[in-house]
């Protein structure tokens, strides 16, 4: 269910994006993130 917007605005106010971007920057140097894709590509035809 989607939020309205005046709960929107609650929510990014409290939130800390600076606090937010470091943990994620930490995460990433520590080798933790999100899932990992890998694509199979067909060999060329020579």
């Amino acid at each position: 269910m989607p939020r309205r917007e005046k709960e929107l605005l609650i929510r990014d106010a409290r939130r800390n994006i600076g606090k937010e971007l470091l943990r994620a920057i930490r995460d990433v140097k520590a080798g933790r993130y999100g899932a990992k894709y890998k694509t199979d590509f067909p060999q060329r035809l020579s």
